[in-house]
């Protein structure tokens, strides 16, 4: 079940923004309360990342990036996905993150 969807532009290729996701992550990614560094559970370079979810409350769900080249840059796509339920509050602050 699909708990939240993005897409964004990026400038850099897809090369790029995949080691950002994979290599970097430590870099970027700062937890706030009820978060963990989400962990690299599958990587297809350089188009797709599955990680495992960063919410603590949600240990089940993953995070699925797929990067697709977009003009010189590329274009990220980002789901939120799950197998238990949620209340449609709980998927509106997980969009937000």
């Amino acid at each position: 079940m699909l708990l939240a969807e993005r897409t964004s532009e990026q400038d850099p290729p897809p090369e790029v923004v995949f080691d950002a996701f994979v290599r970097e992550q430590s870099i970027w990614w700062i937890s706030v309360a009820g978060e963990r560094e989400p962990s690299v559970i599958t990587a297809y370079e350089p188009g797709k990342v599955i990680y495992a979810s960063p919410f603590l409350w949600r240990p089940r769900d993953v995070i699925e990036i797929s990067i697709e080249p977009r003009g010189h840059g590329s274009m990220v796509h980002v789901r939120h996905e799950s197998d238990e339920s949620f209340v449609p509050l709980e998927a509106e602050a997980l969009r937000h993150r």
